[in-house]
Formats: C-alpha cells, sequence, structure tokens
C-alpha cells in the first residue's frame, strides 16, 4: 500500500496534465494568413483603404484588415491615387509657364501614379513576392504582382508610398483631400506610364526623373516645354529641372516606350489576316 499524501498524488497529476497538454499546444500553429489582392479585398470587404496625399511625391497607404485572422494583403508594382470627387476625363488647359506646374489655373484634383518601394533596404516592413519572370510584362497595362503586406487581424497596416503626377497644370493634392486607389490603367493614357511609376518604386529612378517621364508620356508635355518651367523668384527665374535630370527622363521614355512595343503582340500572331 502507497504512503504518498494526497498533496504528492496531485502534484503527479498536475505534472501528466501539462505533459499530455504540451504537445497540443506545440502542434497548434498560428493560422496561415490569407493572400489576398488588395482591389478583389476592398470588393470582399476584407480590408479597407485609405490614401492620404500629402503632396504629388508622397502618400501614406493605410489598410485595415477587418477579418478575424491574418492577410497578406498583395500589391500591384504600380497603382493610381484618384480623387473622390474627381471630374470625368481631364482635358489639359493651356499652361502659363509663369506659375508652378502644379499651381496652375484648373483648381480640380490631380491624379497621381503611385508604388510600393522594393529597393532592398527601404521595404517599410513589406514582403517581395516578385518572382524571376516579373519583367516579362513591363510596360504594359496589366502589371505583375508586387510585394505582399502582412497585416495581422483586426489592424491597420501603413505604408509610405513614392508618387508622380499624372496631371500635368493641376494643383497638387493635400491630406484633406479624398483619395481612392485605382489600377494603373484606368489613369495611364499611355503604354509605359506604369512601368515608369514602377520604375520609381524599385528604385531605378528618382522621383524627379519619374515626373518628368510621366508628363510627357501620359500629358504629351514636350521636353521643351519641361525643360522651361521656371521657380518663381524674385530675382532671375531658375529653371526648375535641370539638364541632366531632362537627360534622363528622355532615357526612361525611349526605354519604356521601346519594352511596350516589344511587348505587344503582331497582328500576325493574333492570326489577324484580312487579306
Amino acid at each position: 500500500m502507497s504512503n504518498a499524501s494526497p498533496w504528492t498524488w496531485l502534484g503527479r497529476l498536475g505534472v501528466w496534465t501539462v505533459a499530455l497538454l504540451i504537445p497540443a499546444v506545440l502542434s497548434a500553429a498560428p493560422p496561415e494568413p490569407e493572400v489576398v489582392d488588395v482591389f478583389s479585398g476592398i470588393e470582399q470587404g476584407k480590408i479597407e483603404v485609405r490614401l492620404i496625399a500629402q503632396d504629388s511625391a508622397k502618400c501614406n497607404l493605410l489598410v485595415t484588415n477587418k477579418t478575424d485572422r491574418p492577410l497578406s494583403v498583395r500589391l500591384p508594382e504600380a497603382f493610381a491615387g484618384v480623387p473622390v470627387l474627381a471630374q470625368p476625363p481631364w482635358n489639359p488647359p493651356p499652361f502659363n509657364p509663369n506659375l508652378n506646374p502644379n499651381q496652375n489655373q484648373n483648381n480640380s484634383p490631380q491624379r497621381l501614379g503611385l508604388s510600393p518601394m522594393m529597393n532592398p533596404g527601404m521595404n517599410n516592413g513589406l514582403m517581395n513576392i516578385m518572382g524571376p519572370n516579373v519583367g516579362q510584362n513591363r510596360g504594359m497595362p496589366n502589371m505583375m504582382p508586387g510585394p505582399i503586406m502582412n497585416i495581422p487581424p483586426e489592424k491597420v497596416g501603413k505604408l509610405k508610398l513614392p508618387g508622380v503626377c499624372l496631371d500635368f497644370g493641376k494643383p497638387n493634392p493635400s491630406p484633406q483631400m479624398k483619395y481612392e486607389i485605382r489600377p494603373i490603367e484606368s489613369c495611364a493614357e499611355k503604354d509605359g506610364v506604369a512601368e515608369v511609376v514602377a520604375m520609381l518604386g524599385r528604385g531605378e529612378i528618382s522621383q524627379r526623373v519619374a515626373q518628368l517621364a510621366a508628363w510627357n508620356l501620359n500629358n504629351d508635355v514636350s521636353w521643351e516645354e519641361l525643360g522651361s518651367l521656371r521657380q518663381q523668384r524674385v530675382l532671375a527665374p531658375k529653371p526648375i529641372y535641370s539638364r541632366e535630370e531632362l537627360s534622363a527622363g528622355k532615357k526612361v521614355v525611349e526605354k519604356v516606350v521601346e519594352s511596350a512595343k516589344k511587348q505587344k503582340p503582331s497582328r500576325s500572331s493574333n492570326g489577324d489576316s484580312s487579306r
């Protein structure tokens, strides 16, 4: 007959209980995050996205996970920021070179081209999922998937975005203006605009060079007109953009336009033989 006290038996029972629970606890791994495209997530009500535009070059993206599980929100390489109260398609008015390009007399808000920063050391907590074939569709409207933004359940993910103005002559946005994100093809008037924005996000070109290329492509602003822009000064006006920046912008436009041409299928490859 055992002489063990009731406390001894209780202690042994506690040890056995813990031993049985440890494997169950270890096997209960946290749920795998659901991967969702940012635009699909908005439509499905899984996420809520807020875009705060500081100006045409800097924006903050706030993504709220409205579900009870972690989400991995997939962002495109390039997308657009559009004023909620924007008017239907805009026709550029005559530009006054004596005014700052973003302070012309047209007071309607401008659209923006935005890209997640994907260059090393500036990923803002993003997980890069760009694969080896990511460049195949560059220069075309449908951009390849970019990085992923991991957001815990019922939390808000924050991301800084570089951007460019897509409407030459319109005023800069402000944080008080309400913006929403849309696919880049809804605002890109010409082939290559999306790739220019993506190049900015990848850190391949500066914001100023990207801006020049975007204006030239999207708004048909000539290099002569861009080179004639002057800063407001009491004494002699100073050019806003240097010759080096203008030259770099021209090279970027040539590169993305050529890339877009190569990506377009020829009529013969589509079996179009009308003769």
